[in-house]
């Protein structure tokens, strides 16, 4: 039972990177596969499973080699490119945190009509609370949210779903790159958190591996299969503009959505802190380690705090693109890896 439940927290940690606000606002499924149609939908199988053989494979590395540690890893997978993938996966998660704590902002003006910073200091404060509880205070609120953020994802998707794919050409190769960028910018924020899961057993990383692949396939495969059930909408939050035909489900999804950026502030803010821990050989094994560890919490959240001042529609169309790069450098390091190894 022990085992299962271990699998259930990592399966989570994972899942919750990737459902995020783009994913649950429908507009990463619309951009990346819907638009292609049918192809779409063959792309979506092609990312999951990038996302699945990437995670599997970097997991067992760490269990192979006994690393807990994104530093570690690097070091191992990426040789003398270690150095930039290490400082480039740290500014994206900061910038991922920073992003997420403008989401809840954005949020609670739209939904709740709280204005200025309000909205992203209450989303600070939870992350925090979370952060000073390690590891195991991570593990167990992705345990917690994540069934309840698939149910309502598929609540949400029952108010609108249809399956229209139309007749779209396989001709084109965009939708297998638009599917292989899909993978890459996930990865690039969770391999750095996979790094940090210690005592981690074959059984634990088969299967958490491939039910965070599985639920990416169908939840992606349900919401895309919604969107394109219903092409005329404009909205930039798809999702909210069919949940909003029915006052239950525009509920279910306003909870959703927001549960879906806290896991996604939590996993990346952890990550950051996590390398700054290590970095600054701060343990938490006596009073003195656990208060700078604290201080540590306080003072990336803060950073995280103000950086989200930019914007969340900022940091989306001008920042992400970039750390696209990052996924891409992994997968390429981690199966040349393994390619050597076998």
């Amino acid at each position: 039972m022990a085992k299962w439940l271990k699998a259930a927290g990592v399966c989570g940690s994972l899942a919750g990177l990737y459902i995020g606000a783009g994913f649950i606002s429908g507009a990463e499924v619309s951009n990346f596969f819907a638009k292609f149609g049918a192809a779409g939908f063959v792309g979506l199988v092609l990312s999951a499973g990038l996302f699945f053989v990437s995670v599997y494979k970097t997991l067992s590395i760490c269990r192979i080699k006994k690393i807990s540690s994104y530093e570690d890893f690097g070091r191992e997978v990426f040789g003398k490119l270690a150095v930039f993938a290490e400082l480039g996966t740290a500014v994206f998660l900061l910038v991922l945190f920073a992003t997420m704590l403008a989401a809840i902002s954005a949020f609670c003006g739209e939904v709740f009509g709280v204005k200025g910073l309000y909205g992203a200091i209450i989303g600070a404060v939870i992350c925090f609370s979370v952060f000073t509880r390690g590891s195991k205070g991570f593990l167990t609120l992705n345990t917690a949210l994540l069934p309840v953020m698939i149910i309502g994802i598929i609540v949400i998707c029952a108010a609108g779903f249809g399956f229209s794919i139309g007749a779209v050409s396989f001709a084109r190769p965009y939708w297998i790159l638009s599917a292989a960028a899909y993978a890459a910018y996930n990865i690039a924020a969770v391999i750095p958190v996979v790094t940090t899961f210690e005592d981690l057993d074959e059984h634990t990383i088969k299967y958490s591996s491939l039910s965070a692949s599985v639920i990416l396939l169908v939840l992606g495969g349900l919401i895309a299969a919604t969107l394109c059930a219903n092409p005329g909408i404009t909205a930039q939050i798809p999702m909210l503009y069919i949940a909003a035909s029915h006052k239950f489900t525009y509920m279910f999804y306003i909870i959703t959505l927001f549960l879906a950026v806290m896991t996604t502030a939590v996993g990346s803010g952890y990550a950051f802190i996590h390398w700054i821990s290590n970095k600054i050989a701060v343990k938490n094994s006596n009073n003195r380690s656990v208060l700078l560890w604290y201080v540590q919490c306080a003072f990336v959240t803060l950073v995280a705090l103000r950086l989200s001042l930019f914007g969340f529609s900022a940091f989306v169309s001008k920042v992400y693109p970039a750390f696209g790069l990052l996924g891409v450098l992994q997968i390429v390091c981690i199966f040349r890896y393994n390619i050597k190894k076998d």
